[in-house]
């Protein structure tokens, strides 16, 4: 860490800084992230604490470089993002966020069968995580009908943790909806619909 609360990313040319909060933003530190200029085009943005103190140094830097990887996969920049992701994953190295990340990148970027490891290895390590029991049903429900009951399950599964996960309600109507169940896969749709309704998820008319 530099001096002056400053973490420099050499490798993506651009500067994370940590600066404490005001009583107007809960006393929350700030991790804000400098844009790389007409150079490399890239955003500023500011990625909040979780306490009111930076008391734990390598916890803290491990959530910049993990709030990195997912803004330069969101921005589809590959290179930087595993760049961020190594660096989070030499801080802790079995952690179900970074593991849940990595499996996100793989999977934008078209290498599904490591996504499930990576998706896998997060229920190894926690069991009810919810994001990637719905990322599996997700990828499961797009690999034919023999594995629609897998899927199925899983997401079920999801909705037994996480009742109001409006995405494991989406996915779930698409396997219904591939299974020939068109009665229950509208009833899923509209349940997501109805916990999303500021957010829409597929034109309907798409769907069947």
């Amino acid at each position: 860490m530099a001096r002056g609360g400053c973490w420099r990313l050499e490798e993506v040319g651009t500067c994370v800084e940590v600066v404490g909060g005001g009583q107007s933003r809960g006393d929350w530190p700030e991790v804000v992230v400098g844009g790389g200029g007409q150079k490399y085009g890239w955003p500023e943005v500011v990625l909040r604490g979780r306490g009111g103190e930076i008391e734990d140094d390598k916890v803290n830097e491990f959530e910049v470089w993990h709030g990195l990887a997912n803004l330069y996969s969101s921005l589809s920049h590959w290179k930087d993002a595993e760049i961020c992701l190594e660096k989070a994953r030499a801080l802790f190295e079995y952690s179900a966020e970074m593991m849940h990340t990595e499996g996100i990148i793989c999977e934008e970027r078209g290498k599904i069968k490591e996504a499930l490891a990576a998706y896998i290895n997060v229920l190894l390590l926690e069991p009810g995580y919810v994001p990637c029991k719905v990322l599996i049903g997700a990828v499961l429900s797009k690999m034919g009908s023999k594995v629609l009951p897998v899927a199925r399950s899983i997401l079920s599964d999801a909705l037994r943790i996480q009742p109001t996960n409006h995405m494991a309600w989406y996915y779930l109507g698409l396997v219904h909806r591939d299974d020939g169940r068109i009665g229950d896969a509208i009833d899923c749709f509209q349940a997501a619909s109805m916990l999303n309704e500021s957010v829409p998820i597929e034109s309907f008319s798409s769907i069947f």
